[in-house]
């Protein structure tokens, strides 16, 4: 009986899969930086946070970040902040799930739960390009007066459609390549991503175009 999970890391080479935590490290000091300097913004001029301030600002948090209260407002833009979010989250815990997996002792990455996640992840990589191409829309076609494009945005928002789209394709590459497990079905995205791909590549290809997606990825 084929035992439902997946090789963690499949197909990537050791340097590669090494590789990616000193790109991690750099991106997360960038968005540090980035945070910082936003929080010397919002705080200019001001007295400072308050201890008695804390339970306040975390319930603040909790409301307007995570509930979106104020975005969701506005059906578009807060529909379409709401689908970045929760997509982007999502994926986010699903890969720190996966690190869990791969770098403790804990071993659940199989049978139910590992179909349950693959469903999981592939209705997030939706919201979160629905999201993004809803922000697209906004800006380029709509263009409400009030928003102002820049470079930077538009650096962000394709480099999360790109990040996202092409999760889709290396799941769909490793499906393909390991001759379509029929419980791959529970991620029904990447498997329509596969059979697009072996249509349009030789079997023997696609593991090579599965390594090149990941490290682009």
């Amino acid at each position: 009986m084929q035992e439902i999970t997946r090789e963690i890391l499949w197909n990537i080479p050791a340097w590669a899969s090494v590789g990616i935590y000193f790109v991690l490290i750099f991106v997360l000091a960038i968005l540090a930086r980035r945070a910082f300097y936003y929080y010397k913004l919002w705080t200019s001029g001001k007295s400072g946070v308050k201890i008695g301030d804390i339970g306040e600002r975390i319930k603040d948090l909790i409301i307007y970040t995570i509930g979106h209260k104020k975005t969701i407002r506005d059906a578009y833009p807060g529909t379409m902040h709401l689908l970045i979010f929760v997509g982007f989250v999502t994926l986010f815990i699903g890969t720190v799930i996966v690190w869990i997996e791969h770098r403790t002792p804990l071993h659940f990455f199989y049978g139910n739960f590992y179909l349950i996640f693959s469903l999981i992840m592939d209705i997030a990589g939706l919201l979160l390009i629905a999201g993004i191409l809803m922000a697209l829309y906004r800006r380029f076609i709509i263009r409400p007066e009030r928003i102002k494009t820049n470079r930077e945005d538009i650096v962000i928002l394709l480099t999360l459609l790109i990040i996202a789209v092409t999760g889709f394709f290396i799941e769909g590459a490793r499906i393909a390549s390991n001759n379509f497990p029929s419980f791959e079905v529970w991620s029904p995205v990447g498997y329509m991503a596969a059979k697009l791909m072996i249509t349009v590549h030789a079997p023997e290809q696609i593991p090579f175009l599965h390594r090149i997606f990941w490290i682009f990825h």
